[in-house]
């Protein structure tokens, strides 16, 4: 009899014309060795997984844990951290024991709308350097008035890595609260920022640890702590901004586009 599963919106990534009732046949190999209600072929098994059974050092299981460094300790288990996370060895890159009150405050790093994936790709571009031209760090009215400053105010920003000078945007996008039955704070910056290019301005990573992910070995350093305190602008880094020369194929017009959308200098 022949068969043709039907009623679908999309296009399975099985054989559509395998029955339910299928059994492979002894020694079958690839898709022939699974039966008619084992369907997800990109499983070795052909079944529907709720954890990935090998393979991995994070499983089986999707958990929770504190980030490496972190305000809190891990109400669930005894190991705060993710088991098997690599850390870089240096002493340039401290982590301060999760819980340390000397850094109360998470922070977190991300990028912008106005900015295109790394930094060296958005520093060296003059449109998305016009349309944010300066590093910042987001901080709650919370904060912001516990420390006494004001939005383009400088703040001091530390932990056991390095000390930066930036200018602070009170925001009620990052608030304060209660942890663990604590007082919680939060801040975040974005990471373009860098020593060269057409924007240079406090580098946002040099307060970042050096850590990877156990598996995708991939930065795993989106969350840290720090302090924040009233800024001092006489420390704030000098950096100068260095001239891009770009080759002559990149400075002449661009064919059929229009004026608004070519590139600085092409008109």
């Amino acid at each position: 009899m022949n068969f043709k599963r039907s009623g679908l919106d999309d296009k399975p990534n099985f054989d559509e014309t395998k029955a339910p009732d299928y059994v492979p046949a002894e020694g079958a190999k690839g898709g022939a060795a699974l039966s008619g209600t084992e369907p997800f072929t990109v499983h070795s098994d052909g079944k529907a997984w709720l954890f990935v059974p090998y393979g991995i050092k994070e499983g089986p299981f999707p958990v929770f844990y504190e980030p490496a460094e972190s305000p809190y300790k891990d109400a669930f288990f005894q190991n705060s951290k993710t088991p098997g996370i690599i850390t870089m060895d240096s002493d340039k890159n401290k982590l301060a024991p999760q819980g340390d009150p000397m850094f109360p405050t998470a922070m977190t790093t991300y990028h912008m709308t106005e900015h295109w994936l790394s930094g060296a790709m958005t520093r060296h571009v003059p449109w998305l350097v016009q349309l944010q031209p300066q590093t910042f760090i987001e901080i709650s009215p919370e904060m912001a008035e516990e420390i006494g400053i004001q939005s383009g105010n400088y703040v001091t920003v530390k932990n056991l890595r390095n000390s930066l000078q930036v200018r602070a945007l009170v925001t009620p996008r990052l608030r304060s609260g209660i942890v663990h039955g604590k007082p919680s704070s939060i801040v975040g910056s974005f990471v373009c920022s860098g020593y060269k290019g057409n924007m240079v301005s406090a580098i946002t990573n040099d307060l970042s640890p050096a850590i990877e992910a156990p598996d995708g070995l991939i930065p795993a350093s989106k969350g840290f702590v720090v302090k924040v305190e009233k800024g001092d602008p006489t420390k704030v880094e000098k950096l100068i901004p260095e001239k891009i020369q770009y080759p002559e194929a990149m400075i002449a017009p661009i064919p059929n586009t229009p004026w608004a959308s070519q590139p600085e200098g092409r008109s």
